[in-house]
Order: structure tokens, then sequence, then C-alpha cells
């Protein structure tokens, strides 16, 4: 579970019930939801009434645009509460036609059927594609596109609008593109999240006006009401078409107790040219446009929304999209990116074609949407969580470094990771907070901490778990020089990456108590950050964390072994070695491992246990056992025997079971939830690692058995449960326990969903992946498999591998060729030496 704070939870559950009223009740229709390409780089959306709102995250580093598959735009500058441009959700992103012969009118965004006239009839789509969405609609004759996408490189939403006269007839057709502003006001974001209701006192101090065909938007006291500091950008909304009437008044344009489907500026064909300054609504920008077609004539009209430093530079972008040719010309250079990023990296061609879609082309997609770029030095990091949970800092997660996608963006956020850690080794915390998003040099705000202090009294597992971005490079990249490489800590003073490493392992261990394990820190869990009642005194103790940090420690020394630090090697294996007894002499119950013990009673309760009613066995306490080595062979058969036997459902392995149905006080929170929901649910991150710890185990049936149900390819046959979108994994799935099993929670998410498949698939069932070494393969893959192929970069190479299997196994490498000649083993070492390799894989015995 992410470091979040709980509110956030807590507004994101909110919002999602918001979410669900726009598109209220079951889908009734009987359209299929969707399809994709053939090529599979676009998702075609046949049924606009879905349950939830299908997203697309458009940007370019900088500047972002959530999309619904309505169209509807929520666009921002890295955080959308510090310097968001336009509000939430269905606020935003309507286009309007109207025929002023007879004054009927329709929505691009949605069918007729849903909200138009009933004398209308007309098709609709949505194409999810890589950076951009296009919403077709045909109504009565008249053909519309409008495709959204954000230019890799300026900070501005493009929407090309066309339209095309197929009626046989002259027509002249009003236009209207309505948009609600922002202006870095965080109070909707936080208290009315996207349900159009609600006011702020910002709105005081923001002027929305007309100048040169564009809609002109300021801020002009941000973040305090006493302050008088504006905010730093300007935003516009601009047309390619001169605007025959233009709007910045909600109630002008809707009218009053009418709605989005009925505005009265529409139904009159114009607007009151109204600027807006100091009213309790927030500004709007509408731009109307009158056009005329003649029988088959096409025309396009550039909308441009962004926002900018300098108001000089706004009339410069407005132009460089002023007309089709040089939009089209910036969507296909954005193309361009994509494709580039497709086919680097890594590409798997295999019999189940469903699931190489997600793992050659979505997840990939999904990994480079949620990098951020800092506006003060460049170097990349995490911002984002899921949709809803966009956060200020610039951050890095395992889950970002584990996908080998680009290897100058790795180091970066790296690179990063390192400029945070503390050298204080009193201190309980690794890594000071992440770098804020925004330009602090010269708009007054704080500036990078140069000092941390942890929070808490022993190291969290999150602080922890940071560490692994570092090792996971390592094993990539095989940069062992970077250890010798100087780079500053959090506090300004230098050390080599190898001593931010010696210090980081430091503090990672003063957590271990005397029973040989490390405390959890007081009221807060381990990686289930809901085990709020397990270490209420700071004394409860987690088999997980103990698991994680043996890993580390014994990935390090393996490291330390080959770079000559032989004193770390010996210190690091004998804490590793002391851990391991630890919690084999504890947390061991003769069928699976323990997941924590509570401080609630002496002796300590444990959770996870046989005796246990509720909360019985836990996932993760069977896996981590095994991948950091923990386990014997005959424990790590055991354990994942009972995975199978308790935890097995339709949607994957649960991560707990069973499901609490009433309050544990030696739990806490995790136990409150209804059961199913958040309780005893499915999340493919704690499914991941399963996975990876089954083909380790040598149990290839198990670990397919374990991704082919919680995987997107069986989640998207499953569409009137999970409802989300089929080309993104959400951060869990509801338990079989709850009404609404199989749903998606948390849309779009990379560290608890998408990254972690990727991985058990790519680098364990495929069993392609780095070692120290080299690369390892070792395929875990179904028997009836003929085999597959994978194109990979590593360490500098490129290797085209393609896997044989004659004899219809499921695991075993009788040999291995490397561009024609025999190696020993199965790890390819890189001869680094820039060129194309040819590896053959024979599987057997």
């Amino acid at each position: 579970m992410n470091k979040l704070l709980s509110y956030s939870y807590l507004l994101f559950f909110l919002f999602q019930f918001i979410l669900g009223h726009y598109a209220s009740g079951q889908n009734q229709s009987t359209t299929p939801w969707y399809s994709f390409s053939s090529d599979n780089k676009e998702c075609i959306i046949k049924n606009s009434n879905l349950p939830t709102p299908w997203l697309n995250r458009l940007g370019n580093d900088i500047f972002f645009t959530w999309i619904t598959h309505n169209g509807y735009i929520e666009s921002f500058l890295l955080d959308p509460a510090s310097n968001g441009l336009t509000n939430p959700q269905n606020t935003s992103g309507r286009f309007y036609v109207r025929d002023k012969n007879d004054g009927s009118f329709f929505q691009i965004n949605i069918p007729v059927e849903m909200h138009g006239s009933a004398s209308q009839s007309g098709t609709w789509e949505c194409k999810v594609g890589l950076g951009y969405n296009k919403i077709s609609n045909k109504v009565n004759g008249l053909s519309t596109e409008a495709t959204y996408f954000i230019p890799r490189e300026d900070n501005l939403l493009v929407m090309l609008v066309e339209i095309s006269n197929d009626t046989g007839k002259d027509k002249t057709l009003d236009l209207f593109g309505q948009v609600e502003f922002n202006l870095g006001d965080p109070v909707k974001s936080i208290i009315y999240r996207g349900d159009g209701r609600g006011g702020s006192q910002y709105n005081l101090y923001k002027k929305v006006f007309m100048r040169d065909n564009a809609i002109i938007a300021t801020q002009e006291n941000w973040r305090s009401t006493a302050n008088c500091i504006p905010w730093a950008y300007t935003g516009f909304f601009s047309v390619s078409e001169p605007v025959t009437s233009y709007e910045t008044i909600k109630d002008y344009f809707l009218g009053v107790g009418r709605d989005y489907d009925h505005p009265i500026a529409v139904e009159k064909g114009k607007c009151t040219n109204t600027d807006f300054w100091s009213q309790d609504q927030y500004p709007w920008g509408v731009l109307h446009n009158t056009i005329s077609l003649k029988p088959g004539e096409t025309k396009s009209l550039i909308y441009t929304l962004g926002m900018s430093r300098s108001e000089s530079d706004i009339q410069s972008l407005i132009n460089k999209y002023k007309n089709a040719d040089s939009a089209n010309s910036s969507l296909k250079n954005l193309q361009s990116f994509y494709d580039r990023l497709i086919k680097n990296g890594i590409y798997v061609q295999s019999p189940d074609k469903e699931n190489d879609r997600m793992i050659n082309i979505w997840t990939k997609y999904l990994w480079r949407q949620f990098w951020k770029k800092s506006l003060n030095d460049g170097s990349y990091g995490l911002g984002c969580w899921s949709y809803g949970l966009e956060g200020e800092t610039i951050g890095v997660a395992p889950e970002q470094i584990l996908l080998p996608f680009d290897a100058d963006i790795l180091k970066s956020g790296v690179t990063n990771l390192l400029h945070r850690q503390v050298s204080d080794t009193t201190q309980t915390d690794l890594f000071g907070p992440g770098e804020h998003s925004m330009l602090y040099k010269d708009i007054g705000l704080t500036g990078p901490p140069t000092s941390h202090k942890g929070q808490f009294a022993v190291p969290h597992h999150h602080s922890i778990y940071e560490l692994f971005s570092i090792y996971d490079y390592l094993l990539e990249s095989g940069d062992l020089k970077l250890l010798d490489i100087v780079v500053p800590y959090l506090e300004g003073n230098e050390g080599s990456v190898w001593e931010h490493i010696q210090k980081a392992l430091a503090i990672s261990v003063k957590g271990i108590d005397d029973r040989g394990l490390p405390k959890i820190p007081a009221k807060v869990g381990d990686w289930n950050d809901e085990f709020t009642k397990v270490s209420v005194h700071g004394d409860g103790e987690s088999q997980m964390l103990a698991a994680e940090m043996c890993m580390l420690l014994k990935g390090f020394a393996e490291i330390a072994q080959l770079t000559h630090h032989n004193s770390d090697n010996i210190k690091w294996m004998s804490i590793y070695n002391r851990m391991k007894d630890a919690v084999n002499k504890l947390a061991w119950n003769g069928e699976w491992y323990i997941a924590a013990f509570s401080d609630k009673e002496n002796p300590f309760i444990p959770v996870g246990d046989k005796d246990n009613k509720e909360g019985k066995i836990y996932l993760n306490s069977q896996a981590w056992p095994i991948l950091s080595g923990i386990a014997s062979p005959q424990q790590a058969i055991q354990s994942m025997s009972a995975v199978k036997k308790y935890l097995m459902s339709d949607y994957g392995p649960m991560v707990f079971a069973p499901s609490y149905t009433h309050y544990n006080d030696h739990v806490g929170t995790q136990s409150i939830y209804a059961p199913g929901f958040r309780n005893a649910c499915i999340y493919p991150r704690p499914v991941g690692w399963a996975i990876c710890a089954a083909c380790l185990n040598n149990q290839p049936e198990l670990a397919n058995e374990m991704y082919n149900s919680a995987s997107m390819k069986s989640r998207e046959k499953d569409m009137e449960h999970y409802q989300c979108e089929p080309y993104m994994y959400p951060e869990n799935y509801i338990g079989p326990d709850h009404r609404l099993k199989g749903e998606g929670q948390f849309q779009w998410n990379l560290g608890e969903g998408a990254a972690w498949m990727w991985v058990s698939y790519v680098n364990y069932i495929l069993g392609v992946r780095p070692v120290v070494t080299g690369l390892l393969i070792d395929p875990k893959i179904p028997s009836d498999w003929p085999g597959f192929s994978l194109e990979r970069d590593f360490r500098g190479d490129h290797y085209s591998i393609q896997v044989e299997n004659p004899k219809k196994v499921n695991q075993g490498v009788k040999s291995i060729t490397v561009d024609g000649k025999k190696i020993k083993g199965n790890t390819i070492v890189p001869p680094k030496d820039g060129k194309n390799h040819t590896v053959k894989v024979v599987m057997g015995q």
C-alpha cells in the first residue's frame, strides 16, 4: 500500500461515489463496451454510458490532462492542487454543435440518445490512444471528430475539432467550446472534486477576459488570501477561427436551474460577452464560433488550452497551432514518440496475444505517463500514485525502476533518490521528502529541505522499500562503476554511492529487536498500512519487513563481494542470517508463515496464524520468505500450497483470508472494512510477488494460475464486474466476499497494479531477468506453448531471444546458444559491445 495520508483514501472513495452518479445505475446497453484496434494501440469505446469514466492521462512530463472517454478534462502543470488549470472531471471539455436553421444542437462528447433531441439520431465512439483521445459523433448528416493531445514540446492541450457536412445541404453552424478554470486553486480538488458544486474564496481574486481572440485567465491572490502574491501562470483558451461571442460566467451560459445538456446560450445561439472578476462560482471559458459548410465540405477548428509564465508567450503558442497542418504534424510527432517507446526496451511475442498487448504497449504507456520532470534541475521522478492521488513532490518508486523502458530516465530517477538520502545515521527515515514540483526559486515556495528527521522511532517499510530502486537499477544496468561516483546527500555533504548504500542499510536495520525481527512503527503498519493496531506501542513485529530487509542485505552483500567490499559482505550477511533464523523460529507455524506479531498483549499475539479465525493467512508473508531466500525448500512448498488452498479466487490470490467480519483490536483498521472491500481483496502487487515466488519455487502451474486469474486479459473478459479500463491495472479488485466482487479500485495504478504484473510475467514466467552477473533465462511457461520470442536491450547490447519448447515442458533449460555458440548454464554474461546478439534457448530437462 502506498505511503499516503488516510484522508487521501477517504477523499478518493468519496470521489468515486460522486463519479458513479454521472452514469447512474448499471449499464443497460447491449452495445459491446469496447474493442482494440488491429495494432492494439487504441481502445475503441463504443458505449458512452459506462459505469465509471475510462481515463487517459495525456502529458509531456510537465503539463498533464486527465481525460475521460467523454472528453471531460482536468488540466494542470505537475500538481493539480498548486497548478491546476481546469477543474476535475465533467466540468470542462464539452463541445456543442448547433444548427442555425432549426436551433437543434448536440454535444460531440456524448451520443444523442443520452442527452440529445428525440428527433436526432447518430453514432458515437471514443478512441483512447497513446497520448491522445479521439471522439467522433455522427448526428443527422454531420460528422464530427474531436482529437485531444498534449505536444511533447509545449505546455498546452490541443483540441482539434473537425466537422463534415454530409447532409447534401448548405449548413450554418454554431460551435461552443467550454472549460471551467481552476487557476491554482486547491479548494475544488480537495472538497468538491468532480461534481460541479461549490465555490472558493479564491474565485474572488480571479480575472477572466477576452483578448486577441483568446480567453485569458489570471489569479491575483494565490495560496494565501493575505499574501497578495499572484499565481505565477496565466491561463488561456483559444480557437483558430474568429470568435463570434464568448462567456466567462457559468450561470449566463447554462441558465438558472439548467444543466450541461440544456444550456441557454446554446439554445439562443450566442453568449453574453461578459468578463469575470470576483464571483463565488468558478470562472468559465466559452468560445462561440459560427461556420458555414457546403455539402461535402470539412472544416477544422483548433482549440488550445494552456498556461504560461509569461503572457507575452501566449500568442506565439496559440499561433503555432492555429492551422490543422501544424496541429496534425505535432500529433504525428507525438505518435512517433510512443512508437519508439513500444519498440525499444523489451518486446514479447507469445501464444498469448491478449497478454502481449498489455506487456508490450499499455504497461509501457502507463509507466511513461507517470514520470514527472522537475522544473528546477530537469530530474525525473514519480508524482502520481493513481488517478485521484496526485502528489506535490517528485519521488521515486521501485516499480518505476523495475521496468527497463528508458535507461536515461531510470538513471535520473535513481540520482534523484540518492540526492534525497540522509547522511545522518541517527535518523530513522532513509530519505527526505521529494523535491517540490513547483518553481520555488522565483515564486516564493519553499525549496527542497536540507535536513530531515524521521517521524517514527524505527524505520518504516516505505522508507526501506525505496532502497530497492537502487538495487534494481544496479541489476538492470550492471553499472557497478556508479558505486564510486560521489553525489550529495540531502544535507548537502557528499559521499560515494556505495557510502550512500552503507548508510541506508545502517539506518534500515536499526529497528531490529532482541528477538531478531524488525519493529513496526507505532500505529502505522508495515506494507499493510492498515495494520494500525498491530504495533500500538511501537514494539509489534513484521515478518514481511524482515524478509524485505533480508532480500536487500543479501542482494547488496553479493554486490559487495563482487566489488571487494568484504567487510560489508560479512556484516550484512551476518544480519541476514540472524533475521532468517528469527523468522523461521518465530514466524513458521508448521504450514505457513505468520504475518506479524501484535504488541497489544504480552506475549505478542500472532497475526495471520492458524489459530486466527479471520485473517488466518496472508499472501505477502508466504511470498517474501521465498523471494529473500529465508524459506527452506520444504517450507517454500508448504507455504505456497497454503496459498493455493486458502487464498485463490476467481480474481487472483487474495491478500489474506478469511475476511474480517468483526473489528479485531490486534489488527486495527484492516478489520473495519466490509468483507471483500480492501478486506480479503486482490492486490496485483502482492499477486505479482506471489507469482515470482512460485516461479523461484519451481511451481510453474501455480504461477500461471495466479497470473491468469489476476491479469488484465481475464478482467477484460468480465467487464460487468471489473468496470474499469481494460488497458490499465487498478490498485486492487474487490474480493469475492463483497457484492461488488471483481470491481477495480483506484484506476490507473503503476505501483500496486501494472508494474509487478509485468515483472512477474516477463522476468519470472517468461523467465528472462537481470541478475548481478548477467541476463538469466529460466522460463516457467504453460506446457502447451511451443515457445516464445523476446527482444531486449540489456547493458548496452540488444538480444533477440527465441525460446523453443519441443518437449512441451513448463520449465527447465536444455541449452542456450548466443550467436551460434553454446554457453554454460543459463546466464548470459553481456559482452557490452553495443551489438545485436541472437539467442536460441531450447527448453527441456
